[in-house]
């Protein structure tokens, strides 16, 4: 199993949604147990080598941020808009959601689940019981990511699926409550009854 502290990797966090189905609310500042989700990604990343925010919002001193151009088009256009902001890359690239219930376990998983020995492999997503892979929820080497958003185009609207439709990926298999995203309220509800502190292990 790889542990956390051999993988040297850098985080892109989407956090430039609208949060439409929150009623409007800026979703990443949306309180969870007492703490902003945002800040609870950021809290289950102190393993990274750097960290970069895409989303106008505000965020700790030392973490980079930048939002997408144009702004609010889409998580690809997030993408790329990240790793353009990184002044250096480290050999994994972590790409996070801003609203994860429970983002230390989904850090954990990935970093537990990943075989850098599968070089035909690209990166690892976390799936569900419904089998989908979970683009925010997922780790990359860093070479193929850029390679792969170079080779897209232009991003502007277009969503990780197609992004990632010729990606060799492979998926880890988790329970759903690991890769709860708050989308909407009854989300938000169900997250409070196992969310914990601010950089305890997640629920």
């Amino acid at each position: 199993m790889t542990m956390i502290r051999e993988v040297k990797f850098d985080a892109v966090v989407l956090a430039g949604g609208t949060g439409a189905r929150l009623g409007g609310v800026s979703k990443p500042d949306v309180q969870l147990h007492g703490h902003r989700l945002l800040d609870r990604v950021l809290a289950s990343l102190g393993n990274a080598e750097q960290v970069v925010v895409v989303g106008d919002v505000a965020v700790p001193e030392d973490v980079w941020q930048t939002v997408e151009h144009p702004i609010r088009s889409g998580p690809a256009a997030g993408v790329a808009a990240g790793l353009a902001a990184l002044p250096r890359h480290s050999d994994w690239t972590m790409l996070l959601s801003c609203d994860l219930a429970a983002p230390g376990n989904v850090v954990a998983a990935l970093l537990h689940g990943m075989r850098p020995e599968q070089i035909a492999v690209t990166g690892w997503c976390l799936s569900g019981s419904g089998g989908f892979p979970q683009w925010l929820a997922s780790l990359h080497r860093t070479d193929a990511l850029i390679n792969t958003v170079r080779d897209f185009g232009d991003p502007t609207n277009r969503g990780l699926r197609r992004l990632f439709a010729d990606s060799p990926l492979e998926l880890i298999d988790v329970d759903d409550s690991v890769i709860l995203d708050i989308d909407t309220w009854e989300d938000h509800l169900r997250a409070n009854v196992g969310a914990t502190e601010l950089g305890g292990p997640d629920a």
